[in-house]
């Protein structure tokens, strides 16, 4: 399956986005009349704590917005852009995400649990602490980004592209990494069983392979 970007106007073609100078209107007459929030672009809009479940994104662009602890479980994205986004601590439990864009975001402490992603790419971002507990991920790009201390357990990785990815401390307790390359990334004092079987098939350079030795209380010289 060939991983498809999002199907989005391009970055120098934003502007022909009707921008929504008040977004939090926005979405509360859109929940209100049960409809999407479409073909809209929202520009540095800040939500702080705001409760935004259950609502629906399509074909919608956000730059440079703060929701910050802001509620968005059960939320869908479809085509979808975050650019120069901070997310930090935002809920998007059981969320739904195909084609969708993180691009030099910010996401520390975001929950994804449960969530399904699709054709998602992540780019330049910082989603250090961020929970993917559960995620269902379908063709997923991440690209220069930080995930350190992450928590991805229990989770069902298909067709994902790593480069430049820092996993230092994450958990993948019950996470299958067959076929994944992190040979490009940083996998450093990560949580796995004590068996080790999530690391079964994984791709990793030599050096790695003798720092992961160390989960087997293994001493390389």
């Amino acid at each position: 399956m060939e991983q498809k970007q999002p199907q989005l106007p391009r970055l120098s073609e934003l502007d022909a986005l009707p921008l929504e100078p008040d977004f939090a209107a926005l979405a509360a007459l859109c929940r209100q009349e049960e409809r999407p929030v479409a073909g809209r672009r929202v520009k540095g809009a800040v939500l702080t704590g705001e409760d935004l479940s259950g609502l629906s994104f399509s074909g919608a662009a956000f730059e440079g917005c703060r929701f910050l602890g802001c509620c968005l479980e059960g939320a869908s994205f479809t085509d979808v852009l975050f650019q120069g986004c901070d997310l930090s601590n935002c809920v998007f439990t059981d969320g739904f995400f195909q084609r969708v864009r993180f691009l030099s975001c910010k996401g520390i402490g975001a929950v994804f649990s449960e969530s399904r992603l699709r054709q998602v790419t992540v780019e330049r971002s910082l989603l250090s602490f961020a929970n993917f507990d559960g995620a269902k991920v379908q063709g997923m790009r991440i690209q220069s980004s930080k995930l350190d201390g992450a928590s991805l357990t229990q989770c069902e990785l298909k067709i994902v592209s790593l480069e430049e990815v820092d996993f230092t401390g994450a958990s993948f307790f019950r996470t299958p990494l067959a076929g994944l390359d992190f040979t490009a990334s940083t996998l450093v004092g990560i949580q796995v069983s004590s068996g080790l079987l999530e690391l079964r098939g994984a791709i990793v350079t030599a050096y790695q392979a003798a720092g992961l030795a160390g989960l087997m209380g293994l001493v390389v010289k």
